[in-house]
């Protein structure tokens, strides 16, 4: 029901009422109603905006291995929304979103991550790594991570660093 009146599906939208049921349906343990309330607060455009509360629930939601709030935890740690930026830990996330789930976009955060050298030392060939497939699929910050670390030369086809993490 939270969807619905979250969507405006064949009603109107309207967002008290769809917390409203993503609330009773999280006290009951649905993981995909607590995300969307952690979605919400992490929201600037709604009321409920807090960027904490936010980060509390998707940090919740990660350590119960939900690659969506992992890689949500890892973006709020990145750019310092409602916790410290800590880039290594937003590192460690990534890498248990992507690695171990499978979660796509994970890839793309982490080659940012490796262009940059935040939270590890630069390594621009695994950079080139995880973010050659976003990149071919026309992801936003794979492409530019891709395009403005030109990392298309040749001289960047090979991993040549320490493996640190759960990086294989």
């Amino acid at each position: 029901m939270g969807i619905i009146y979250y969507k405006g599906i064949k009603v109107k939208k309207n967002l008290s009422v769809a917390m409203s049921y993503f609330k009773k349906a999280s006290l009951y343990g649905d993981i995909k109603a607590k995300y969307n309330i952690a979605t919400i607060y992490s929201l600037k455009q709604y009321k409920y905006h807090d960027y904490k509360k936010g980060y509390t629930l998707f940090l919740e939601l990660a350590k119960l291995n939900h690659p969506k709030s992992q890689f949500r935890v890892a973006n709020m740690l990145i750019h310092g929304q409602g916790t410290q930026k800590d880039y290594k830990e937003a590192m460690r996330w990534l890498e248990i979103a992507y690695f171990e789930n499978k979660h796509k976009l994970s890839a793309c955060s982490l080659a940012y991550l490796y262009a940059n050298g935040l939270g590890t030392i630069q390594n621009l060939g695994r950079a080139r790594k995880l973010s050659i497939d976003g990149y071919k699929n026309d992801i936003y910050l794979c492409k530019n991570v891709y395009e403005d670390f030109k990392l298309y030369k040749d001289k960047y086809k090979e991993d040549k660093g320490f493996k640190y993490g759960y990086y294989r």
